[in-house]
């Protein structure tokens, strides 16, 4: 656990790469039927997807009402978890329970 700790706090310094985290306060969030990861592409012509997976398979979204749903979920979550800023402090506090 401490070096998947570690690891979160040396991605978080990275300038491209936003961590934060949900406290399980929070209860039950917009995301808890599986993970998915939302693919943004810088040409104009690519659109957005969004990958998921569940139990038993992995799925691509890219009909803009499915990705928007999911984006919208995501800025919820966002909104809901502790600031990006906060986000060193909790790992390193966290780390040093291992």
């Amino acid at each position: 656990m401490r070096a998947q700790l570690t690891h979160l706090l040396d991605a978080a310094a990275r300038p491209h790469i936003t961590v934060q985290i949900l406290p399980l306060a929070v209860g039950m969030h917009a995301a808890m039927g599986g993970t998915f990861y939302l693919f943004r592409f810088p040409a104009q012509e690519l659109p957005d997807i969004i990958y998921g997976e569940n139990l038993t398979s992995a799925f691509y979204l890219d009909k803009p009402t499915d990705v928007a749903t999911y984006a919208q979920t995501l800025d919820r979550l966002c909104a809901q978890a502790a600031p990006a800023v906060a986000t060193a402090k909790i790992l390193h506090d966290t780390r040093k329970e291992y």
